[in-house]
């Protein structure tokens, strides 16, 4: 536990324990939080059975909350956060997550309403003296964000500092310190952003809108994803290409149907499935939320990943070119554990192609990551090509060394730096000092640079390896085959719930390391997941 000097009340990293919460219920809200998180399949169900069981506890409808929001159904996802509001008045996280609409809505006032004028907890919970870390930080980014929003800067900046000093690495503290450095080194705000706003004396400036676009520009890491009028789908040379837009998974008979097909005509097919995925962006980003009509463009790269068409690696590069938006529609959260195989698969030998994609400024942080991977990984599969590998990996770091500050993007160094431990490249230790020194790590995946040096040992016995999938291992996340599609909703929430919880004993959980799997249940490693994210739990 933790008492700030600026703060009336402690700060735990432990559980707060809660006797309405037993083990099983425990154990339960973690299994429903990654169903939520991950946008599962038939999530929604699960999760409202759950709601009917244990009406008492507003995490459960918290989760369906989230699983709304991610599965991009907003109105939905802010009605039954306004529900909890309603029946669990005292439920914090549901209230900040109406102040963040009320902030985005420039509704001050509704802010004050949910979260006291004084956007303190204490103030909030008169009763309590003691908080846990996550609903101080919830707290905090609300509060940095409203004061910004204001114009009250020092306001923002004091909450910033306990911000940073409780969680060092937070993700999105590094974007408030530039937004609020940029504005207190100005004497005037008519003055605000050269960059933005003409220097005109008798202008009629809006400061909140300038601040607004100021946010968005200093955040944004992809370019801005063109709107699109067509419509009408493609024509193939191979009309089988067709079953790819109304499938959910591809099954092994599908594959085989696919690699019958002539090679040539059916990587030209391919390719003009990817184009169209831009092409008719608007339309399916329009379309309301199936999987069946958005996993045809990983589905197409599961196939030239097993066609080996390295001739379309120019292609699949352009696609993970497109914006964050793009990527999060067609790819949700399977970019950080599944991308790097792709680009595997078909630029392994093309490694500078590979170089000079990751030096493209506005590439979004994790299709940097995978190239970065797959040829980190080329390194540990094919061991006689390691020097070749630190080589490419040195290459990028005097890069972005060097390069335009505009051009950086902190996250995708610091994942570098991590692809430099999982292949022990010690010998790239002053390139990563030289990094720590512009302070490019340390908000991410490192405490600070220390921390690297004392993973990055060199041994290559502590080489870390990432798994490859086979076609059925990705299919079948695809289709979300964890959960049985056959058993009706009774017994889809006992098999994977109740059963599952019975007499289980509970264990005391080990630290998570970078490569193990994230206990938040995605499958995926800790350090492509909840490390990366910050999720809220």
């Amino acid at each position: 536990m933790a008492k700030y000097r600026q703060l009336r009340y402690t700060i735990t990293y432990d559980k707060i324990k809660d006797e309405k919460i037993t083990p099983k219920i425990e154990d339960l809200m973690a299994e429903l939080h990654g169903v939520a998180t991950a946008g599962a399949k038939n999530g929604s169900k699960l999760i409202e059975k759950t709601i009917k069981e244990y009406p008492a506890f507003p995490q459960f409808k918290n989760y369906l909350s989230i699983w709304y929001h991610v599965t991009g159904n907003e109105k939905k996802a802010i009605a039954v956060n306004d529900d909890i509001i309603k029946k669990h008045p005292d439920y914090l996280f549901a209230k900040i997550n109406k102040a963040a609409i009320c902030i985005e809505n420039r509704d001050f006032e509704g802010v004050e309403e949910l979260l006291g004028k004084s956007l303190d907890l204490k103030d909030l919970y008169p009763h309590r003296d003691e908080f846990h870390v996550s609903e101080v930080e919830a707290m905090l980014n609300v509060a940095v964000q409203y004061y910004m929003f204001k114009g009250d800067f020092e306001q923002a900046r004091v909450r910033l500092n306990i911000l940073k000093e409780i969680n060092p690495k937070s993700i999105i503290a590094p974007h408030f310190e530039k937004f609020i450095q940029a504005t207190e080194a100005l004497s005037d705000k008519r003055d605000f952003m050269d960059e933005y706003i003409e220097e005109e004396e008798d202008m009629d400036f809006d400061l909140e809108s300038a601040l607004l676009e100021y946010m968005q520009n200093s955040m944004r890491t992809t370019i801005d994803q063109p709107k699109t009028r067509k419509k009408t789908s493609p024509k193939f040379k191979n009309k089988e290409v067709n079953v790819l837009y109304r499938k959910l998974n591809l099954e092994a008979s599908d594959l085989d149907m696919f690699l019958s097909l002539p090679r040539l005509s059916l990587i030209q097919d391919l390719e003009t499935v990817l184009d169209d995925s831009i092409n008719r962006y608007t339309y399916f980003s329009d379309k309301e939320f199936d999987e069946s009509e958005f996993n045809f463009v990983i589905n197409t790269l599961l196939i030239l990943k097993e066609l080996k068409a390295v001739e379309s690696l120019p292609k699949v590069l352009y696609i993970l070119a497109q914006s964050e938006e793009y990527l999060d529609l067609f790819f949700s959260d399977l970019l950080p554990e599944y991308g790097w195989q792709f680009v595997y698969a078909l630029g392994n030998e093309q490694t500078d192609v590979l170089l000079d994609y990751v030096k493209i400024p506005l590439l979004y942080t994790y299709t940097k990551d995978a190239v970065a991977t797959a040829v980190t990984q080329t390194g540990v599969y094919q061991p006689k090509r390691r020097k070749e590998v630190i080589k490419w990996l040195k290459e990028v770091m005097k890069y972005y060394i060097s390069c335009d500050k505009d051009e950086i993007d902190s996250g995708f160094i610091e994942l570098l730096v991590g692809n430099a431990v999982d292949l022990q490249a010690s010998e790239l230790k002053t390139e990563i000092k030289k990094l720590d020194k512009l302070g490019y790590i340390g908000s991410m995946l490192f405490t600070d640079v220390e921390e690297v040096l004392f993973h990055l040992t060199g041994n290559l016995d502590d080489i870390a390896q990432q798994e490859f999938r086979s076609f059925e291992d990705i299919s079948n996340v695809l289709s979300r085959s964890d959960i049985d599609e056959e058993l009706d909703e009774e017994d889809l929430f006992n098999e994977l719930f109740l059963n599952k919880f019975g007499n289980k004993p509970i264990v005391n959980a080990k630290k998570v390391e970078r490569n193990d799997l994230c206990p938040c249940g995605s499958g995926k490693k800790y350090k492509k997941c909840c490390l990366i994210q910050g999720l809220n739990t």
